[in-house]
């Protein structure tokens, strides 16, 4: 059986999945345990999705231009 070995495009979706999530986690701790500067930690968190989300846009119009 072969692994997969994931080429260059992959891993950097991957890794902008990955700071996706940790953004979505970062949310929603901010959202039920802090209160200090809660809504600032969210908002904080909400501009990088946005980011994130455009920068994954473009990462898979990449890949299927390949």
């Amino acid at each position: 059986m072969n692994r997969y070995q994931p080429n260059e495009k992959s891993k950097e979706l991957f890794e902008l999945l990955d700071k996706l999530d940790q953004c979505n986690e970062d949310i929603l701790y901010h959202a039920t345990k802090m209160k200090s500067k809660r809504l600032d930690h969210i908002e904080r968190n909400a501009i990088e999705i946005e980011k994130l989300a455009k920068e994954i846009q473009r990462q898979v119009q990449l890949m299927r231009r390949k």
